[in-house]
Parts: C-alpha cells; structure tokens; sequence
C-alpha cells in the first residue's frame, strides 16, 4: 500500500477508495452487508479486510454500515464530514463527503466536487502570477478557474494565499475554508483544516 499522506483528510480519503470489482471483495462487501458488520457474523479480521481492500489503511480509518452504505471516518474522529459509500450506485457518485449539517452547497460538497486541474494549466499560471487581482485577472478567467477546479462559478468564492487555492460558497463569511494545494501530489492535495 501506497504510504498514507499526512495530515490524511476526509477529502484524502475520497481519492484513495477503491470501488469493489473483484468476485472476493464483492463477496466481502456482502457479507458486511447482510451481516450490518456485527461483530457475530463479522469479525474485526473482517472489518481490517473491508479498509484495505477498500483503499484504506485499516489502523487510520473507521468504517461502519446503514443499509448499503458504508461510513467511513478518520480514526478518532468525533464530529464533521463522512465519507460514504454507496456499493449499490453505479455511477461516479457512488463515493462522497457529505456534509454534517446538510446545506445547499456546504463545503464538504465542495470538497468531493474539487477535481485537479491539469499540470502546466496556462489559466492556474496566471492566477499565480496575478495573484488573481482585479483588472489582470478578468472576471471571466475567474469563472473559467472555478470550472477548471470542478466548481459552479456561481456557488463558489475562489482566491489565493501564497500556493493555495481557498474556495468556500459563495455568501460563506466564517466558518472551514476549502484549500487546494495543487503542487501536493498525493490525496490529500484538497483538504479543510479542521480548527
């Protein structure tokens, strides 16, 4: 396993997780799921088993089940977003943060919707070399930054300080700030500190 990124994130998380394909993990994921993952039909050699096959390293994360989707937080964790795994949807949203408080668009939204803009990205130049400041920057590069990283240019506020990208919803005047630190390469490249 690839060494786990520090400070690992929820967000980390979302990239690290792998969707269950194989016949083995399947019939594991399974009997998580008709079992509900209790300690009976379950056991703890079986829940490090799920972790590792599901991206994690099994000493970092917790994960446990509501019906057919799996919950998985950082170890220790007590309050703030969830990584949720739907094995039954199909899709590309079958992983994602959700928000611990649901909001029309809440941070932990962004940070599941945040995609890496290319390396060498001519649109992140210039936001670097501008500093994204008003009459260098247009309005319409801005918009088109905000696509770049994944986002609505109408739900989201976007600036820079130093390296970092912030994003957080647009009218958000406190609270966690979304940071894209597009020159970490690993995981944990979108993160909210916590604190």
């Amino acid at each position: 396993m690839s060494s786990v990124p520090e400070p690992l994130t929820i967000c980390g998380l979302l990239e690290m997780v792998k969707r269950p394909t194989t016949d083995a993990v399947i019939a594991l994921v399974n009997k998580a799921i008709s079992s509900k993952m209790s300690p009976k039909g379950f056991s703890n050699a079986d829940v490090a088993n799920l972790k590792s096959k599901l991206g994690f390293d099994p000493d970092k994360v917790s994960i446990g089940i509501s019906g057919n989707i799996f919950k998985v937080v950082l170890k220790g964790q007590q309050s703030g977003s969830i990584l949720r795994l739907d094995v039954s949807d199909t899709g590309p949203t079958w992983a994602s943060v959700s928000a611990p408080v649901p909001a029309s668009v809440s941070i932990y939204a962004l940070c599941g919707m945040a995609k890496h803009p290319p390396n060498g990205d001519p649109l992140v130049k210039k936001a670097f070399s501008t500093r994204m400041k008003l009459g260098d920057f247009t309005d319409e590069e801005v918009g088109n930054l905000k696509r770049a990283f994944g986002f609505d240019p109408a739900t989201v506020s976007m600036g820079l300080r130093g390296e970092i990208f912030l994003v957080v919803p647009k009218g958000q005047k406190s609270g966690p700030v979304l940071e894209l630190d597009i020159k970490n390469p690993g995981p944990s490249w979108a993160s909210i500190p916590w604190g």
